[in-house]
């Protein structure tokens, strides 16, 4: 009887524990692509936070050996589009593209995308991406936001 019920609790600890492993393992893989409006790219850091004066919001990013000003962290084409429209930088503009692994930045991420997306005036999204720029600044754990 012993050894039915050890065999018994084997199994059942086997059956959990490969469920647990599969949750851990969909939690853990968790990627999306987002896009980041980049209007410039600088040697120095000097002409970068110049460069930044030129967009209210923006923030400075040091990315391999090149200081680069960005407008936001996008998750969707319309809200990039949007955004690249209203600081009428379409010509100007780069759609850099990054991966997001934490799903809780991201899902912070979409929220701005949505209040973007239906905001009303220039004046408004300026605000969202003022907020959005405090959130990428912690997550990042930026000291060059202008």
């Amino acid at each position: 009887m012993n050894k039915k019920v050890f065999l018994f609790s084997i199994i059942i600890s086997s059956i959990f524990s490969f469920a647990i492993l599969k949750m851990y393992k969909a939690l853990s893989n968790y990627k999306t692509i987002g896009y980041m409006v980049q209007v410039g790219a600088y040697n120095n850091l000097d002409n970068a936070i110049n460069a930044s004066h030129n967009y209210k919001y923006s923030f400075v990013m040091k990315d391999d050996s090149m200081y680069k000003v960005y407008l936001a962290l996008l998750l969707s084409d319309e809200a990039y589009s949007k955004v690249v429209s209203s600081y009428d930088a379409t010509d100007t503009s780069f759609k850099k593209v990054i991966v997001i692994s934490d799903k809780d930045f991201a899902m912070k991420i979409s929220d701005f995308d949505r209040a973007i997306l239906k905001c009303d005036s220039f004046d408004k999204m300026k605000l969202i991406l003022k907020e959005e720029v405090e959130v990428i600044k912690d997550y990042y754990d930026l000291e060059l936001i202008y």
